[in-house]
């Protein structure tokens, strides 16, 4: 299409009429992007507080990776990393 001084503002809303939505889709993206990471922050803070609680309670490690798992729904190895992962952060 010529764009000429009839037609310009014309051509230019229909350059610009999806414009919106996908910036509106776009900040969605990136609004939920960043509270899924708040929640996994969550929920990972909260698994080294119930680590850290169990170990001050001098409970048993293994005991503490079952707890994970049960309580947790964590797959073995995952509660095995989170378990040594605060183990090491509070020896530092």
């Amino acid at each position: 299409m010529k764009i000429n001084d009839k037609n310009a503002l014309d051509v230019l809303k229909k350059e610009f009429s999806d414009l919106g939505p996908e910036i509106i889709d776009n900040f969605r993206r990136k609004y939920q992007q960043h509270v899924d990471e708040a929640v996994e922050d969550e929920f990972f803070c909260g698994i080294h507080r119930a680590i850290c609680a169990m170990m001050e309670a001098n409970v048993d490690d293994k005991k503490i990776i079952d707890l994970l798992i049960k309580y947790w729904d964590l797959k073995p190895s995952d509660a095995k990393e989170y378990f040594e992962s605060s183990k090491n952060m509070e020896s530092n």
